[in-house]
C-alpha cells in the first residue's frame, strides 16, 4: 500500500454499542449480549451511511473489538465491555463530510432472525428482541449529528484521527502494557534485593542510637557513685596466690545481653529481607498470571468460530438512527442514491448551482 494513501487517509474511531447505557430508543445491553451480537458480525467492512442499505467504497475496518478498560472517545468514555471500531476513510466524499460534522457517530443496522419465531414490526428494538442470539448485524451506518433523530442513538462521538496520531495512540498497547510496565519494574525490584546482603553494621548502628546509650550511661553514674562513696578497707591477703591466679572475665569477651539483641535482629532482619523478596517474587507471577487472563484474542479468532449466516427474510429491522428508510416492499421503491441525496455528480463531486 502506497504511504500517501496512508498519510491522506482518517482514522476514525467510534463506539457501535456502549455496555451498560440506557440509548435514545430506551434499549441497554450488558456487556455479555453486546459480544452475542458481536461474535454475529461477518467482519467485512459493510458499511454504508444514513441506513441506506448501499454498501460504500473508501470506508475499512482496521480494529473491531470488545474493550477490556475503559476508552474516552472524544469527551465520552466507553464502559469496559463495549464494541468499539476504528475505521480508515479514503473516500474523499466521506472524508469531508466526517470532517465537516455531517457525520458525528456511527449506527449499527440489523435484522432479526425469522427462525427465532418473534411476531414483531418490521422497525423494532433490541428490548423487543430479548434473545441477542436473535441479531445479525447487517451495516455499520455512518449517521448525522448527535442529539438529532438523524445522529447516533448511542450519543456516542466520532474520535477522528490523522494517520500520525493513529500510529501514537495505538503504540505500546495501552492499559494492557502499563500493567506489564509494572511487572517489569517489580522484578527489577527483586533483583535488587536479592543483590543487597544485609550487613551487621547496619542494625548496631539503630540500637547504639537507642537503648544502649542509656544503659551506658547508667553504668558509667554506677562507677561515679562508687568512687563518690567511701570505700571499706580492703583485706589484702598477699600468701593468698588463689586470687591471683583465677582467670580474669573479659567482659568484652563474654557477649552482652545488647550483642546478643544485635544479632538476633541482625538474623530477624535478614529473614524480613528474605520474607519480602518472597512475596514481591508471589506478587509479580500473579500479575503475570493476571495478564495472560486479561489478553484478549484478536477478533479474527472469535470470527474463525462465527456460523456462516443464514440467509433468511431481512425483517424486522434494528436501526439505531431514526433516519432509515424501511418499507413492506423494498424492490419497488426507488432509494435515492447517496450521490444524488447529497447533490453530486456520478463522480462523487458536489454539483454547484
Amino acid at each position: 500500500m502506497m504511504i500517501d494513501e496512508k498519510d491522506n487517509a482518517l482514522y476514525v474511531k467510534a463506539c457501535v454499542i456502549p455496555a451498560n447505557e440506557e440509548d435514545s430508543q430506551g434499549d441497554t445491553l450488558s456487556s455479555e449480549d453486546i459480544k452475542r451480537i458481536f461474535t454475529s458480525y461477518d467482519n467485512n467492512s459493510l458499511f454504508e451511511v444514513y441506513h441506506h442499505g448501499d454498501q460504500i467504497d473508501g470506508v475499512t475496518l482496521l480494529e473491531n473489538y470488545i474493550n477490556k478498560a475503559e476508552e474516552p472517545i472524544g469527551d465520552r468514555m466507553a464502559p469496559v465491555g463495549s464494541w468499539l471500531i476504528i475505521m480508515k476513510v479514503t473516500n474523499p466524499t466521506i472524508k469531508e463530510m466526517v470532517l465537516s460534522h455531517e457525520f458525528e457517530g456511527v449506527s449499527l443496522s440489523s435484522t432479526v432472525k425469522q427462525s427465532c419465531g418473534l411476531n414483531l414490526p418490521d422497525i423494532t428494538t433490541y428490548a423487543d428482541v430479548r434473545d441477542m442470539e436473535c441479531v445479525t448485524p447487517q451495516f455499520i451506518s455512518l449517521v448525522g449529528r448527535l442529539g438529532t433523530d438523524e445522529g447516533p442513538a448511542n450519543g456516542y462521538p466520532l474520535e477522528v484521527m490523522n494517520y500520525t496520531t493513529y500510529i501514537k495512540k495505538s503504540k505500546n498497547g495501552g492499559k494492557k502494557l502499563e500493567v506489564k510496565e509494572i511487572i517489569t519494574a517489580l522484578k527489577d525490584l527483586v533483583t535488587q534485593a536479592e543483590s543487597v546482603e544485609p550487613t551487621e553494621v547496619e542494625a548496631p548502628v539503630i540500637l547504639k542510637n537507642d537503648e544502649p546509650q542509656e544503659e551506658e550511661k547508667k553504668e558509667e553514674e554506677a562507677e561515679v557513685n562508687k568512687e563518690e562513696c567511701p570505700k571499706d578497707p580492703e583485706v589484702k591477703k598477699e600468701s593468698d596466690s588463689t586470687e591471683e591466679s583465677e582467670p580474669v572475665v573479659n567482659k568484652e569477651d563474654t557477649p552482652t545481653a545488647e550483642e546478643e539483641t544485635v544479632e538476633e535482629e541482625s538474623e530477624d532482619n535478614t529473614d524480613d529481607d528474605s520474607a519480602r523478596i518472597a512475596a514481591l517474587e508471589e506478587k509479580v507471577a500473579e500479575l503475570e498470571k493476571a495478564i495472560e487472563a486479561l489478553q484478549v484474542e484478536e477478533p479474527k479468532a472469535e470470527e474463525e468460530t462465527v456460523e456462516e449466516p443464514v440467509e433468511e427474510d431481512v425483517k424486522p429491522k434494528i436501526n439505531k438512527s431514526k433516519k432509515t428508510i424501511i418499507t413492506d416492499e423494498p424492490a419497488q421503491v426507488t432509494v435515492p442514491s447517496f450521490n444524488e441525496r447529497t447533490g453530486r455528480d456520478e463522480f462523487g463531486r458536489k454539483i454547484r448551482k
